[in-house]
């Protein structure tokens, strides 16, 4: 009984690590030029395939400052899912030009439908859903990327 008790508080301490360096990962700004003027955002980084595998899945709360970007090597037609998501998200898609090409509004959560871009992107931004509206960010608006 004691070691079950003892795999279980490990396993939490792990879980809550984890939450807790989670939040210490928005380090980087980025800002799209819109019609509106400028949008910024604090983003975390998912440039490994470990964490775009991760992406934002899990996560219950994202402040409306806050997003992930995922920076690939090549420009490709990428597909996005919402599986394991809790919360809508807004999926920009970013040319290697640093261009929007596409933006996927307020994604369902928990939705494994897949969300394919209208062209080739090399990064991807997710931030809350609504947000892209919001801050009037459209198809052809420019990112300046961290």
């Amino acid at each position: 009984m004691r070691n079950w008790i003892y795999n279980l508080i490990l396993a939490l301490g792990i879980v809550l690590s984890g939450c807790s360096s989670r939040e210490n990962k928005w380090n980087q700004i980025l800002t799209i030029e819109t019609e509106r003027g400028n949008a910024t955002f604090e983003v975390a980084i998912a440039d490994t395939p470990e964490k775009q595998k991760q992406g934002l899945m899990y996560i219950r709360d994202l402040p409306e400052g806050r997003g992930m970007l995922f920076v690939f090597p090549t420009g490709e037609v990428r597909s996005f899912w919402m599986k394991n998501t809790y919360i809508s998200l807004d999926i920009v898609f970013i040319s290697s030009g640093s261009v929007i090409i596409d933006i996927a509004r307020e994604a369902r959560p928990m939705d494994e439908s897949l969300i394919t871009p209208r062209g080739a992107a090399q990064y991807v931004l997710e931030i809350g859903g609504g947000l892209a509206a919001k801050y009037g960010i459209q198809v052809g608006d420019k990112i300046i990327l961290p």
